[in-house]
């Protein structure tokens, strides 16, 4: 078993800060598509609220996934399975925006 931290140490604070930017990277993967969703509705002919189902869905995602992590998290170490999440999250953000910019490069010929 892993040893605890110790509170107001350096790697305590290490450890939050990491925290907190792994919590913003999470979220910021849920609410992506948020700016996105007026032109979601535009392109593919959807109202403002059936749009708005994508986040609906990828926070449903989110919830079930949570159940899967966990019970992969209890067979390998914790940090591991939160550094391949991470990882995996911001590779597929990072496809996500470069594949919006060709698009909005595309459609206004730039």
């Amino acid at each position: 078993m892993a040893r605890l931290i110790d509170k107001g140490t350096r790697e305590y604070t290490c450890a939050l800060i990491m925290m907190f930017f792994g919590s913003l990277a999470a979220f910021g993967a849920e609410y992506c598509l948020q700016p996105v969703i007026p032109i979601l509705a535009q392109d593919f002919n959807l109202t403002p609220t059936q749009a708005s189902l994508s986040m609906s869905f990828g926070t449903i995602g989110m919830a079930f996934s949570m159940l899967l992590i966990a019970s992969i998290s209890k067979h390998l170490e914790r940090k591991k399975v939160m550094v391949i999440a991470l990882g995996i999250s911001s590779i597929l953000i990072l496809l996500m925006s470069i594949l919006l910019l060709k698009k909005a490069m595309n459609r206004y010929n730039l």
